[in-house]
């Protein structure tokens, strides 16, 4: 599609108030890649400060902060990420970041519908070099990304989960990996019906590439983010790789942790560079899924707690419960490791194979085993766990 017929197809149905998932269909492209697109574009500043009737007031601080004041009215309610209010108020979220914001709503009745009022004031500070986006993350992963093709050489009847909870790349390197690797690589040689490669959250350390910080803010020791990319694309390689090699299906499941909010974007290039493999893409703190007969759900445990989690996925998905074999509940996140029955389900509480760090050591949370494990099922039970 040409670009001027793109932009044109953007304006008018951000004109309608349609949603970026909408817009996104209309120009086949993802919704992350078409507000990047549109963002980056010499119009969309200026557009956007037309859409709606509003106001606009900026003031710089001695400081370098920028302080933006702005009443916007919409035809629906509607919430905004970060990037959303930096585009609103004309700030590319590329070179600035907000540092403040307060907002309020309000409806204005009429005739026929209502209009949703939204008064925000943000302050924002320009993004120095050193720093990257999550925008700038995901771009790093996508370009020039080339899929692979995996001849399947080996298969077998049992299906296995491969688990990798807390993996906390950053603090964890390929040198603490490789001979877990090699064993990992070794275990699949077996030959299997279905691999479910298992991320149970905290598959990256920080949520910032140039400053070690958890979603919550929290500070944490220095870590090299940009090493934790590059070693993560080289160990899942590996694992996917011999996952596809030695299986009939391979699949890919994740629930979000609180350490970091890259594994979505990280999700994107597994899915671009592994076209074979069956990738689940979400962003929510928990999921479920069948196996042959057993059902499987899993949560990282900062939230929902392993004692619930079973409670929750009862609920949620009643359909597989009633029809399974076996329950099997996942969680980690306290890098403790675990198993229990409850109530007829089989709880396992996952380790860690990151070393204790200074926070860790202080709290005396170091006698854990270090370990990845993989749980090996017939098409109605668990039969193996492998401690890797």
């Amino acid at each position: 599609m040409e670009n001027v017929k793109r932009d044109e197809i953007i304006k008018d149905l951000l004109l309608k108030n349609a949603t970026w998932d909408f817009i996104a269909q209309s120009v086949e492209m993802t919704r992350s890649g078409v507000r990047s697109y549109a963002y980056r574009q010499e119009w969309y500043k200026d557009f956007k400060r037309e859409l709606g009737s509003h106001t606009n007031k900026e003031h710089r601080d001695s400081n370098s902060s920028i302080t933006s004041e702005m009443i916007l009215q919409r035809n629906s309610k509607e919430l905004f990420t970060e990037s959303e209010l930096l585009e609103i108020h004309g700030f590319d979220p590329r070179e600035f970041k907000i540092k403040h914001v307060t907002s309020n709503e309000w409806t204005t009745p009429s005739e026929d519908t209502q209009f949703y009022n939204y008064q925000s004031k943000i302050s924002v500070i320009p993004i120095t070099g050193e720093e990257r986006t999550q925008a700038d993350f995901l771009e790093s992963l996508s370009k020039e990304v080339t899929p692979v093709q995996i001849k399947q050489t080996n298969f077998g009847k049992n299906n296995v989960i491969i688990a990798l909870s807390d993996m906390h790349f950053g603090e964890t390197t390929m040198e603490d990996l490789q001979t877990k690797l090699e064993e990992i690589q070794e275990t699949l040689r077996k030959g299997y019906k279905e691999v479910v490669i298992m991320n149970a959250g905290d598959f990256f350390h920080s949520d910032d590439m140039f400053s070690s910080r958890t979603i919550a803010g929290t500070v944490l020791e220095t870590v090299d983010m940009v090493r934790a990319v590059e070693d993560a694309k080289t160990f899942m390689h590996a694992v996917f790789t011999s996952a596809q090699e030695n299986a009939e299906h391979v699949s890919y499941r994740y629930v979000a942790g609180n350490h970091s909010s890259f594994e979505y974007f990280f999700n994107e290039y597994l899915i671009v560079k592994y076209p074979q493999v069956t990738v689940h893409q979400h962003n929510d703190l928990s999921t479920a899924f069948m196996i042959d007969n057993v059902l499987i759900a899993l949560a990282h445990g900062h939230k929902i707690k392993k004692n619930n989690l079973s409670q929750v996925i009862s609920y949620e998905y009643r359909e597989l419960w009633g029809q399974a074999s076996e329950v099997h509940c996942f969680t980690g996140h306290y890098h403790q490791l675990e198993s229990q029955s409850l109530n007829g389900v089989i709880v396992h509480q996952l380790g860690t194979p990151k070393q204790a760090d200074a926070y860790e050591r202080q709290n005396g949370w170091v006698a854990s085993r270090k370990l990845i494990q993989m749980f090996e099922f017939n098409k109605d039970q668990l039969k193996t766990v492998h401690y890797i």
